[in-house]
């Protein structure tokens, strides 16, 4: 996972705005269904690291993940997403 980027800028508010939010929806509606699935994953992965070290996950990548789960649903509503990320 060293060689992988965010999908969205680091910046240092702790709320996503709306600039940040259209770049990571613009950058995920690009994603092939393979890219998408990995970053699903990986975005879930740090989430849940985070918590299990008693900490929060930032504004930017619980945004990221549910953008990343709501193109999931959009591109495959009959899949649970429970099968995905």
């Amino acid at each position: 996972m060293a060689g992988l980027r965010r999908i969205a800028p680091v910046i240092d508010v702790c709320e996503p705005r709306t600039a940040e939010l259209d770049l990571i929806r613009c950058r995920v509606q690009k994603m092939t269904d393979f890219e998408l699935l990995r970053f699903g994953l990986i975005a879930k992965f740090k989430c849940s690291e985070l918590q299990r070290e008693a900490q929060f996950p930032s504004e930017i990548l619980t945004a990221e993940l549910e953008e990343l789960r709501a193109e999931w649903r959009r591109r495959c509503p009959e899949m649970p997403l429970r099968d995905s990320f």
